[in-house]
């Protein structure tokens, strides 16, 4: 059946003309689901076979002990009662002390039959408690009794003569009401003697148990069983159902509690009754192996529809994943012809939707890259024109004010001479052109001072700065000119608007194995919509001149360094600002 179900799946993606990847993914996958399915089944057949057959043995064997355990408390009991009912004082003073018929007989007869009576509400299945003296005298529990004759009771004289003292005796009828109705018993005999002469007999104490409630405690499941039977120690049939295959005079000699018989039936035996009983359940093979081949089928067919719909739910989960991959795969094959407008709509949540949105994102960058080609030369050359032009106009700029120094020296004034000397010195830094990304820490805190030069003598007296950097650290190299705009920043729009001098702190330390940079000043400070406009490339900041901002310095550090550094900026109205920088420990 499995294989059909491969075949016809096969024939399906051949009607289909689908590409090789289904079938090459779909049929191994069946071929081993189909495998692993026919392992577990035998596994669980070979398994259920050995499971239930102990499991059903083992039942058995609960209701037998259930059984003989009902039997051997009713012996038990009986045997107890007998011995109480045959010391008690009543009975001995009754037959040693006999008296003629008279009402004191009478009164002593009652007497007697009441106390037997009171031991027959013990336990319902005691019927009758007898006692037949040696004399020939009948004292019964029973108002319906009758004067015991052995001679006319045939199995009183069948266990009388085995010679025994006591037992059980066959099964027999005893009449229960005064229309003679009667009802099977089994007696328990004791044969009593006088407390006072232990030789001398007097007579035998007879209990009569009903049958039908022995019956009763002795029912059991017969659904897989031939038979079940309780014998007494003289072979005798006392109670059961069914037939039992092999006769008592071998179960007697059997030691073990189980054994199989050559045509599978097995046998239970349990001698745990009293006065040697025993109890011996035949469970039926051939009924035994009929429940586990019915129960065999019931799983072959459970494992065949669950294996189908095992099939049915790859073959269609493999479908939903092979589509996709071909829609790609000629979406591919079309791209690598030429045809840079194709693009393949997938929609799987998974892997393949994200393989199919590569793909679409690179056809689309190929075709871009296509079109800005030339675009893309034309501003490689004017970067390059560009590039002349900044080497040219910094040295014109640079000897204009080596010029302005020279003069300001003959006349003697230092500070002009101090502030061209910083400027100079800031210029030849940021305006330096060649392929240099990082310079050093102490370099660009030397810039800063530079600019902090000018800054004093733009705002005269309006600030203090204070520069605290570790000698140590002053070796780590960072990103070319990103203090100084922070610098500026901090300058503009904290510091020179507030009334008053303000302050501006630069401070660098070594804090979880990154360069960790403080800048921070305790001047107006800024709303969140300043901060944000800070972070646009289109700001101009004071003097409505473009220059190197805030917006350039971040993402500079974020392409420079790795997106786990740059900077965050903390600050609010009239509390100052504070800008923390992340930086990586550099060496050159």
């Amino acid at each position: 059946m499995m294989k059909a179900a491969i075949s016809r799946i096969s024939e399906k993606f051949k009607k289909k003309k689908m590409g090789s990847l289904q079938p090459k993914l779909t049929l191994p996958v069946l071929l081993a689901v189909a495998a692993t399915f026919l392992v577990i089944l035998l596994i669980c057949i070979v398994y259920y076979k050995s499971a239930y057959r102990e499991r059903e043995i083992s039942n058995q064997r609960k209701q037998m002990d259930k059984v003989v355990y009902g039997i051997s408390t009713m012996q038990s009991t009986v045997e107890n009662v007998s011995k109480q009912i045959v010391v008690s004082e009543v009975v001995q003073g009754r037959i040693r002390y006999p008296v003629k018929p008279s009402a004191e007989y009478f009164v002593a007869s009652d007497n007697i039959r009441n106390a037997l009576g009171t031991y027959t509400f013990i336990m319902d299945y005691i019927q009758e408690i007898l006692i037949y003296t040696k004399e020939g005298n009948t004292c019964s529990s029973s108002l319906f009794r009758d004067k015991f004759e052995p001679n006319k009771e045939g199995w009183y004289m069948d266990f009388k003569q085995t010679g025994e003292g006591k037992g059980y005796t066959k099964v027999h009828t005893a009449t229960i009401s005064q229309n003679g109705r009667t009802r099977n018993v089994i007696s328990y005999v004791l044969t009593y003697y006088s407390v006072l002469d232990y030789n001398q007999e007097l007579g035998d104490l007879i209990i009569s148990l009903d049958y039908a409630s022995m019956e009763k405690m002795a029912t059991v499941d017969m659904s897989l069983l031939e038979g079940y039977a309780i014998y007494d120690k003289r072979g005798e049939h006392v109670l059961g159902n069914g037939e039992i295959g092999i006769p008592y005079s071998e179960i007697k000699n059997i030691s073990d509690e189980q054994f199989t018989d050559e045509d599978g039936n097995i046998y239970l035996i349990s001698k745990e009754l009293g006065n040697d009983w025993v109890m011996v359940t035949e469970i039926s093979g051939r009924l035994l192996q009929r429940q586990i081949l019915l129960v065999e089928i019931s799983i072959v067919f459970a494992f065949v529809v669950l294996a189908l719909l095992i099939v049915f739910a790859l073959s269609h989960n493999i479908r939903k994943v092979v589509e996709p991959i071909n829609r790609l795969s000629l979406a591919a094959e079309q791209f690598g012809r030429g045809n840079f407008d194709v693009s393949v709509d997938v929609s799987t949540g998974d892997e393949v939707e994200i393989l199919a949105n590569a793909f679409n994102k690179m056809v689309q960058n190929v075709q871009h890259y296509t079109e800005m080609s030339v675009e893309h030369e034309k501003i490689i050359r004017r970067s390059q024109v560009d590039q002349l032009l900044l080497q040219i106009n910094p040295h014109f700029i640079y000897n204009t004010l080596n010029s302005i120094v020279y003069m300001a020296r003959i006349e003697g004034n230092q500070d002009i001479e101090e502030f061209v000397n910083a400027f100079i010195s800031l210029l030849q830094s940021t305006l330096h052109v060649e392929n240099k990304i990082y310079i050093s820490l102490e370099e660009e805190i030397k810039n800063v001072e530079n600019y902090l030069i000018l800054q004093k003598y733009r705002y005269m007296d309006k600030f203090e700065e204070v520069i605290h950097c570790p000698e140590e650290l002053k070796t780590y190299m960072v990103p070319k000119v990103i203090l100084q705009p922070i610098v500026e920043n901090a300058i503009f729009h904290g510091v020179a608007p507030m009334e008053g001098k303000g302050k501006l702190v630069v401070s660098v330390e070594k804090k979880q194995n990154k360069l960790h940079i403080v800048v921070e000043d305790n001047g107006i400070g800024m709303s969140d919509d300043m901060i944000k406009r800070l972070f646009d490339d289109e700001y101009v900041g004071g003097g409505g001149m473009r220059k190197i901002g805030i917006a350039n310095v971040y993402r500079r550090i974020k392409e420079i360094c790795g997106e786990e550094y740059g900077f965050r900026i903390e600050s609010a109205k009239g509390a100052g600002t504070r800008v923390i920088i992340d930086l990586p420990l550099k060496v050159e």
